[in-house]
């Protein structure tokens, strides 16, 4: 069930908001100009979010994560960057998606 529901979103773009990002230790400090709003996401995180302009699809998006951090199994991946982007959809970083 799962599998199906994550195949759904591959396609899409997703297009983050504006957000002013800070390194701080070792979290970055995400500060959103339209929500007004700081949260603190992993390194992780701001990779994902950084690709996420309307250009690359979630499946791009996952094998350039794959790519960049070698000790990440592919299906990992799949989960993780799903999960992150409708989190931070959900958070408010991200306002929308390309589906052309």
């Amino acid at each position: 069930m799962f599998k199906e529901f994550y195949d759904l979103l591959l396609d899409r773009r997703p297009i983050a908001k504006e957000v002013k990002i800070r390194k701080d230790d070792k979290f970055f400090i995400t500060l959103s100009t339209s929500v007004r709003r700081m949260l603190t996401i992993s390194e992780t995180g701001v990779f994902i979010l950084s690709k996420c302009k309307g250009e690359k699809t979630i499946k791009e998006i996952i094998d350039e994560m794959a790519k960049t951090f070698k000790n990440v199994d592919v299906n990992e991946a799949k989960k993780d960057v799903i999960y992150c982007v409708r989190e931070m959809e959900m958070l408010g970083l991200i306002e929308g998606y390309n589906f052309d």
